[in-house]
């Protein structure tokens, strides 16, 4: 009787411990997959300033800011070689991604 209790409890233990590393698998495919819808409501490069939708959520992009669109992501505005904002880009952990003129 003894082995047989030890063996439930063990195999609770099992399930569970997979149960845990199963939704911890999961977690990590989504944010491999994540990424931030974005959509330029209007933009104004001389001035430095862009309304955005993040995953329809309006926000406000200033000149030298960079906006967390979720997980490792974040937008901001690029930069030619002579320091004029001409661009705004969609960043993964400070790298460029995409990028939307």
């Amino acid at each position: 009787m003894d082995i047989a209790k030890g063996l439930k409890v063990l195999n609770t233990t099992v399930i569970v411990a997979v149960a845990i590393s199963s939704l911890a698998g999961a977690y990590v495919v989504y944010k491999d997959f994540f990424r931030p819808k974005v959509q330029i409501e209007s933009v104004n490069y001389n001035e430095g300033l862009a309304y955005l939708l993040i995953n329809g959520k309006p926000r406000t992009l200033y000149s030298d800011a960079i906006i967390s669109a979720g997980g490792d992501w974040g937008i901001r505005f690029g930069k030619d070689a002579a320091g004029r904002l001409t661009r705004i880009e969609l960043v993964k952990r400070n790298l460029v991604y995409e990028v939307y003129l």
